[in-house]
């Protein structure tokens, strides 16, 4: 995740906003990247199950639980200005925000990377734009998720074959991967950038970085998706983006209206949860 290498706290992200940079690239064109919400509950909380977990809690939408938590804290930093404050036109444009120094870091995979190093100005040295983890929120460490693709045959396929000899490429050549910018799953490969994956190897060596795979789409993830689903909220991610546009960030010392909006998402899941009859399982 993230540009440049070290976040170290929101008064760093005050002071960029202060200089008219913008701390953190959300790039939310749509509401799809607000489901990075899901990818950064699992670096506040250092559990890659934390979503679908909550089917274990009363209240999922209220900050005393993680999803919730990392949600609020999400528009909390919209409410400081920490985020773009008008939409992009599209993503080229805020991957040149971050190219060109107009923004300090997007939040992100390591994907992008590479397509920003393609961006930055003539005459700049590609690696000035890094790759690097996220802080835990407080435990004192930081946490990298490894995310992977999933890749599937589709029955209707007139060519499955050629399909799966694709998919067993793909995931057998990590020098392919390397160069679509991704971490590679297999040491002594090298990324477009040499120094890419350079402060994470670091820290992952010296104990200062907890990797977290990718959680499994199972039951319980399921279960989750399905409630979400019957209650309208997963559709566009809006369970997000209900609770992020409830702060009236003229007024973003009043937080009534996003408590009444968490305490009403709470109720549609508890009610759904009850209808469908599901529980998390062990």
């Amino acid at each position: 995740m993230k540009y440049p290498p070290r976040w170290k706290n929101s008064t760093r992200c005050a002071k960029r906003s202060r200089q008219c940079i913008i701390p953190i690239v959300l790039h939310r064109v749509e509401n799809w990247p607000l489901a990075t919400v899901q990818d950064f509950a699992i670096y506040v909380s250092g559990n890659p199950t934390v979503f679908a977990e909550c089917l274990k809690t009363e209240n999922p939408f209220s900050d005393t639980s993680p999803f919730g938590k990392t949600i609020k804290m999400y528009t909390e930093w919209k409410a400081k200005g920490f985020f773009e404050p008008e939409v992009f036109p599209d993503f080229g444009a805020a991957m040149d925000s971050v190219a060109y120094g107009r923004a300090a870091m997007m939040l992100f995979g390591s994907w992008v990377v590479p397509q920003i190093q393609g961006r930055v100005p003539k005459g700049k040295d590609p690696s000035i734009i890094k790759f690097a983890p996220a802080p835990d929120f407080g435990a004192g460490r930081y946490v990298l998720a490894a995310p992977a693709d999933n890749w599937a045959i589709s029955k209707f396929s007139k060519n499955k074959e050629a399909a799966r000899m694709f998919i067993e490429y793909i995931a057998n050549d990590s020098q392919f991967i390397a160069d679509s910018g991704f971490i590679a799953n297999k040491k002594g490969v090298k990324p477009i950038v040499p120094e890419l994956y350079a402060i994470i190897d670091e820290m992952v060596e010296k104990g200062e970085c907890k990797v977290i795979l990718q959680p499994p789409n199972d039951e319980n993830a399921l279960n989750n998706q399905k409630v979400l689903e019957e209650a309208g909220l997963y559709a566009d991610y809006k369970y997000v983006g209900l609770l992020f546009d409830a702060l009236d960030i003229t007024k973003p010392d009043d937080w009534s209206e996003y408590y009444k909006q968490a305490e009403t998402l709470n109720q549609l899941y508890a009610r759904y949860k009850n209808e469908l009859g599901v529980e998390w399982k062990d």
